[in-house]
């Protein structure tokens, strides 16, 4: 019994001490470690370059966190380059690069992309260089660093010839990247080749379509159904670009202020469809628009020159309420805005009444 309870005060005691040393010792080597990194960072920002980089590699030695690890050892190779040593480090980019541990590993990614960058700006080695950027695709396609190597690739493109190969080079790749989330960017890509390069706007509707249809997640959803529109605007077809454009405004979930922040295209959608509908002299139709737009989002930083405009509406109309009413918003509503005087103006010339 006794024997028990002295084992039992042992491992009592040897807990306390692990607690201890866990309370006091190993956060202040890691505070001492993550100063010493800072400090070395700091010479980094100075131009301080080779210095930096040795540095960073003793770090890297020292520290049993995988995660500080492999920031000083990307550092490292990021100071070799800078100092341009770019053998070096793209050697040492590649040690990164080679220990990928999980599919979304940004770090491993960003490696292999610096292969690419250093292999085509330094080494001047353009068959390396596209082998890089290619291994940086396939192998961490859930990335942003996939996504920058993709745009590399269409920074190369300075012709038809080039936009023609790239496109055909996509289309032939597309199946290693369609379950990951390069798939959304990469028919992006293939469809502005389509439309801007090659003047292939049918082919490029049904790519946009593809995007907005079926990769209803992806950033790049809202640019695909406007670039869509402006083919079919393009094209002549006004009935299916109007039908689309209120679609576009009006199914789905939005926020008051989101047509000034979250979306570049909620404002210029609402002013197109006014613009078509004055193109056709209705405007009935075109007050309807701004009036809806107006109501969606009371806060739009467009709010006095909409106002504003629909003045002029609705003196074509020879509605005078109408100017008056909009007159007295603009005054409520912004009472600093330049339209202000503007719209006591336009109201006096038309024989209204100032409010």
């Amino acid at each position: 019994m006794a024997r028990t309870s002295l084992r039992r005060g042992a491992y009592w005691m040897v807990t306390v001490a692990m607690l201890l040393a866990w309370g006091c010792g190993v956060p202040r080597a890691h505070w001492e470690f993550e100063r010493q990194l800072l400090a070395v960072d700091r010479m980094a920002d100075h131009g301080e370059h080779e210095d930096a980089a040795r540095l960073y590699e003793v770090l890297a030695g020292r520290s049993h966190r995988e995660d500080l690890v492999r920031y000083a050892t990307f550092r490292a190779a990021e100071m070799r380059w800078r100092a341009g040593h770019c053998a070096e480090a793209f050697e040492r980019f590649g040690i990164i690069a080679r220990r990928r541990q999980h599919a979304y590993d940004e770090e491993a990614g960003r490696a292999q992309l610096r292969r690419a960058q250093i292999a085509a700006s330094c080494l001047h080695d353009e068959v390396t260089a596209r082998r890089e950027l290619e291994q940086t695709l396939f192998v961490y396609p859930r990335t942003l660093a996939a996504q920058e190597a993709l745009r590399m690739l269409e920074s190369g493109v300075g012709t038809r010839e080039e936009a023609a190969a790239l496109l055909g080079w996509l289309s032939e790749h597309y199946p290693l990247v369609r379950d990951s989330e390069l798939a959304a960017p990469w028919l992006y890509l293939s469809a502005r080749l389509l439309e801007e390069e090659l003047g292939e706007l049918s082919m490029a509707l049904v790519l946009y379509d593809t995007i907005a249809g079926r990769m209803t997640r992806t950033g790049l959803n809202d640019d695909a159904i406007w670039r869509a529109i402006a083919i079919l605007r393009q094209q002549g077809e006004r009935d299916e670009e109007r039908r689309r454009l209120w679609r576009f405004v009006r199914h789905r979930e939005v926020t008051w202020f989101m047509a000034n922040y979250d979306s570049a295209y909620y404002v210029p959608a609402y002013q197109r469809l006014a613009e078509m509908a004055e193109e056709e002299e209705d405007w009935a139709e075109a007050l309807a628009v701004y009036h809806e737009l107006l109501a969606r989002f009371p806060f739009l930083l467009r709010g006095p020159h909409t106002r504003y405009h629909m003045m002029g509406l609705y003196e074509r109309l020879g509605n005078l309420p109408g100017m008056v009413r909009m007159a007295r918003e603009i005054e409520e509503n912004h009472p600093d805005s330049r339209f202000v005087g503007r719209a006591r103006a336009r109201l006096d010339s038309a024989g209204g009444h100032a409010p």
